[in-house]
């Protein structure tokens, strides 16, 4: 039987919830309760420190892709030479329905550990990575670009809206004021976002790849995207799915692009 030790952790904004499984082979389990914070991931290796030893290189651990609050905790652990694993949330959704146990963080974080396990016994895990600065730079600017991008079509609605009906004269303004300012910060946005890409060779590849894959250029909603766009990688196979080439080069999938992905709006050719 392989030897290793499983920990599972679920995470919500302010609260850890682990569950170590020391020996794979045995039901026993070691619960605890940690905040969600850098003095919580200093507690938290104190108690591994406790109850595995100083010897961690046998530990493995999982956790969901939970936004962006299991970030900070998954770098903090991988610097530290601790292997990390995420699971999609609908993969540990599967595993905690058939646990008996009642819907709580703590039975989740133990359907989390169990997870584990099986995808480590079947060899259906890989371990995670994080990605480069540059990477994380360009999905930073990405997200914001979304979420201005998202204002200003709530402003484009208000506006029309204002069109079929009397409003006074200051909402007109007041909402013609912000379409103003939210055009400006994405012209701004945009422009930070090409010279970061004209500054890195493999990000201006990455661009330029998709413009031989006309699926890929409409998933990328943003008009800058869809005017560039080559090739980090090989011609992958056409049956290739899009969030597979994105988890390879790093990039992040806005939550509106990813919900889009999923419902089949952009769908891939086999």
């Amino acid at each position: 039987m392989m030897n290793f030790q499983v920990l599972g952790i679920d995470i919500s904004k302010n609260k850890l919830d682990c569950a170590l499984i020391r020996d794979i082979g045995s039901s026993k389990i070691k619960t605890k309760a940690l905040p969600n914070h850098l003095q919580g991931f200093n507690q938290l290796t104190e108690w591994l420190y406790k109850n595995i030893g100083e010897d961690l290189s046998l530990l493995k651990i999982f956790m969901e892709a939970t936004g962006v609050y299991h970030e900070a905790l998954a770098e903090y652990l991988h610097n530290k030479g601790i292997a990390v694993y995420l699971l999609n949330p609908a993969d540990s959704a599967h595993y905690a329905k058939y646990d008996s146990l009642h819907k709580t963080d703590k039975a989740d974080s133990q359907s989390l550990a169990r997870a584990g396990i099986d995808r480590l016994m079947h060899h259906k895990v890989r371990q995670w990575q994080p990605a480069a600065p540059h990477i994380k730079r360009l999905n930073a600017l990405l997200a914001r670009l979304d979420a201005l991008q998202s204002d200003l079509q709530r402003e484009d609605n208000r506006m029309e809206k204002a069109g079929f009906s009397a409003v006074p004269e200051a909402v007109s303004q007041s909402i013609s004021t912000m379409q103003t300012n939210l055009k400006q910060q994405i012209s701004t946005i945009t422009q930070e976002i090409e010279q970061h890409i004209d500054r890195h060779p493999d990000l201006k590849k990455t661009v330029l790849y998709c413009a031989a894959y006309p699926v890929w250029v409409k998933w990328f909603h943003c008009a800058w995207l869809r005017s560039i766009i080559a090739n980090i990688l090989p011609p992958p196979r056409k049956w290739l799915p899009i969030w597979d080439w994105c988890r390879k080069t790093g990039i992040r999938q806005t939550q509106r692009q990813s919900h889009a992905f999923q419902a089949g709006q952009f769908g891939h050719t086999s």
